[in-house]
C-alpha cells in the first residue's frame, strides 16, 4: 500500500487546472519561488500580519512624536522672536513624550511577534492598540492646541474633563493591548515544534 506523500511547496497545493490559464501558472510559480509549505499555513500569516500591523502603528506613532517635537521646538521660542507661534509648549512636550514612549513600546512589541509563535495577537488586541493609540494622541493633540495638559479630571474648562478621561482610556487600551502582545515573550512561551 502506497504511503501518502506530503507536499512540500505551496506549487503541490495549487491545482494544475486548464481553468487557471496563463495567470494560474504564474501564481503557482510565484507561490513556489516565494513560499514553502511550512510558512503557507493561516496561523503563520496571521502571526506575520499581526506583528506588521503592531510595528506599522509604532512607526506611525513615532512619526508623530517627530511632529510633535517639531512643534515644541517653534513653540519653545522667544515670544519677541519671528519664529514665535504663540501657543503654550508644554503641552507639545507631553504629546510628544507620550507618543515617543508608546512608539518605542508599540514598536519592540511589533519586533516580538514572529512567525514561530504558537499565539499570534489577536485582531481585538491590535484593534485595542489602534484604538488606544488614537485616543491618546487625538485628545493629546487636542489638548496641545487648545493650551491644555489635559491630565485634569476637573477644570474650569467643560471639555478638559472629557480630554483626560480620553487619554486615560487611551493609555488603558494602549497598556493592556501591549502587555497581551509580550505576555507570551515574557512568560517565555514554547514556540511550533519545541514542546
Amino acid at each position: 500500500m502506497p504511503s501518502a506523500r506530503v507536499p512540500k511547496t505551496a506549487l503541490e497545493l495549487v491545482p494544475a487546472s486548464p481553468d487557471f490559464g496563463l495567470a494560474g501558472a504564474s501564481l503557482r510559480a510565484a507561490l513556489v519561488a516565494t513560499y514553502p509549505l511550512s510558512v503557507m499555513n493561516a496561523r503563520t500569516m496571521h502571526a506575520r500580519a499581526s506583528g506588521r500591523t503592531v510595528l506599522r502603528l509604532g512607526v506611525a506613532v513615532l512619526g508623530v512624536a517627530v511632529l510633535a517635537g517639531a512643534w515644541e521646538f517653534w513653540a519653545s521660542q522667544s515670544p519677541g522672536s519671528m519664529f514665535y507661534i504663540g501657543m503654550l509648549p508644554a503641552p507639545f512636550e507631553r504629546l510628544r513624550a507620550d507618543a515617543l514612549t508608546f512608539g518605542i513600546l508599540l514598536w519592540l512589541a511589533g519586533r516580538s511577534v514572529d512567525d514561530r509563535r504558537e499565539r499570534a495577537p489577536s485582531a481585538r488586541t491590535v484593534a485595542a492598540l489602534v484604538v488606544g493609540a488614537c485616543l491618546l494622541l487625538g485628545c493629546g493633540f487636542y489638548a496641545a492646541i487648545h493650551g491644555m495638559p489635559g491630565v485634569q479630571l476637573q477644570d474650569l474648562r467643560p471639555d478638559a474633563t472629557w480630554v483626560a478621561l480620553g487619554k486615560l482610556l487611551g493609555r488603558a487600551c494602549l497598556v493592556v493591548g501591549l502587555a497581551v502582545v509580550v505576555w507570551p515573550v515574557i512568560a517565555g512561551a514554547p514556540r511550533d515544534g519545541s514542546a
